[in-house]
């Protein structure tokens, strides 16, 4: 029961400053995915939190796709049947770096998402 106190008492300490939080945008993947590529220790390290982040934001769209598709609603996406409900990171990251420089300041869950309906559209 302590456990359960402590718990509580932490995740409310965590609650305003989580509603404060910021979405990560494109541009700051874009980014961080280059200075991850410069070599240096802090942005190999910037760079294998951001793989996290990527992972969940994946998982995530799959998983809410596939809730669609198993309620019989229309999917966000098609992708093409056999494909699986996983992307590789070099998918992701692809699809990120090819979103233009005028959507910098978008989500990146966003315009991730956006680019799996361009991607793999839906046809009636």
């Amino acid at each position: 029961m302590k456990f359960v106190r402590i718990f509580l008492a932490a995740a409310a300490a965590w609650a305003p400053a989580a509603a404060g939080a910021q979405m990560l945008t494109v541009g700051e993947a874009q980014e961080i995915f280059a200075r991850g590529g410069e070599g240096s220790f802090a942005g190999r390290a910037e760079q294998g939190a951001l793989v996290f982040y990527l992972q969940g934001m994946v998982e995530g769209a799959m998983g809410y796709h596939g809730g669609l598709k198993a309620d019989g609603k229309a999917g966000l996406f098609c992708p093409p049947e056999g494909a699986g409900n996983s992307l590789s990171l070099k998918e992701v990251t692809e699809t990120l770096a090819k979103i233009p420089a005028d959507r910098r300041g978008e989500p990146a869950s966003a315009a991730f998402l956006a680019a799996l309906k361009d991607k793999y559209p839906c046809r009636p």
